[in-house]
């Protein structure tokens, strides 16, 4: 039936996305989700800060299909998300972005309506897959410097989507998180659990 068939589309969708991320591995090995079970990674990317302060991570969780991406807190046990102009939580199945190299990863301002003409300049790193991809956004919210998803389709995007406190807020202005490969790599000190970055070296 109809609702069968949306179910495979969007397995069909998430899974395109993992083979995406795994063959694009030689060019962004910069960052990844590494599974999430309470406890912050130290490379884990900080992406905003909350009322108190204390950073705010990306997240990721796959609920009724969808991959969805949202929000972390360093104190708190759950990933918090948007779906369906209310907020959910989930603490199963989750992912959290994580990064060695930080410094290339910036954030740029933008409008619902610009967010998809970046893509021809910049590379703007998804979150998820719902109907079609989805960026990672960031927004004062609530008095937090706080996290969301950014919904498109393949014309146009229709905002950043966050919660707080509960409820669902859209936003048509916002700041959108995008990989920069052309800044040099931090050098890692031998016998770390990453690779040296050769690819920048000095000619």
């Amino acid at each position: 039936n109809v609702e069968i068939m949306k179910q495979l589309i969007a397995y069909i969708s998430i899974l395109f996305f993992f083979f995406v991320q795994v063959n694009t591995k030689n060019f962004v090995e910069d960052y990844c989700w590494r599974d999430w079970n309470g406890i912050v990674p130290s490379d884990a990317l900080k992406a905003g800060e909350d009322k108190n302060g204390k950073p705010i991570y990306v997240g990721q969780v796959i609920f009724k299909g969808k991959l969805i991406n949202g929000k972390i807190y360093s104190d708190k046990e759950f990933l918090y998300f948007d779906w369906v102009w209310k907020e959910h939580s989930q603490v199963e199945n989750v992912k959290i972005l994580c990064s060695n190299q930080p410094q290339k990863f910036e954030w740029v301002q933008t409008l619902y309506n610009k967010v998809l003409s970046l893509l021809d300049k910049k590379l703007l790193v998804p979150g998820g897959v719902e109907e079609y991809t989805t960026y990672i956004g960031r927004v004062f919210c609530d008095g937090e410097k706080t996290v969301g998803k950014v919904l498109c389709d393949k014309y146009e995007c229709s905002g950043l989507y966050t919660t707080s406190n509960g409820k669902s807020h859209t936003y048509k202005d916002f700041e959108v998180l995008y990989y920069n490969p052309e800044i040099n790599s931090t050098n890692i000190c031998e016998g770390s659990t990453f690779p040296i970055d050769v690819r920048f070296t000095p000619k």
